[in-house]
């Protein structure tokens, strides 16, 4: 597969229907973070996240959720099964030169020879 990934972005907002998620050869989806943002007190998009991320696991599609901002956030996407998160709940954007420091600085705070987030 060349060293490339397909993602699908903003997941959940935009035209991506379960057809053609089923039939896309999207290595990813990221749910949008408009879902995110109102996990702790809007059970529809809580229940929203559970069966995007259960339905593209099915389909051996990675989850991606966006927008992580709370522990709360992060305990809900996680016991929905979701498998990577991101936001500012981990770290606000950072460049090159702060993304390695910020990665060495947690591989050493673990004792493990790898980030993990």
């Amino acid at each position: 597969a060349m060293g490339m990934r397909i993602v699908i972005d903003d997941y959940g907002i935009g035209a991506c229907s379960l057809a053609h998620l089923s039939q896309s050869p999207a290595d990813a989806i990221k749910i949008d973070n408009s879902f995110v943002a109102n996990l702790e007190a809007n059970q529809r998009d809580q229940a929203a996240c559970s069966a995007a991320t259960a339905m593209a696991r099915e389909l051996g599609i990675t989850v991606i959720a966006e927008g992580v901002e709370t522990e709360q956030q992060v305990a809900l996407l996680r016991d929905a099964g979701c498998e990577f998160l991101q936001g500012f709940y981990f770290s606000k954007p950072l460049n090159e030169e702060d993304a390695l420091f910020y990665l060495d600085s947690r591989e050493n705070a673990n004792g493990s020879s790898g980030a993990s987030v």
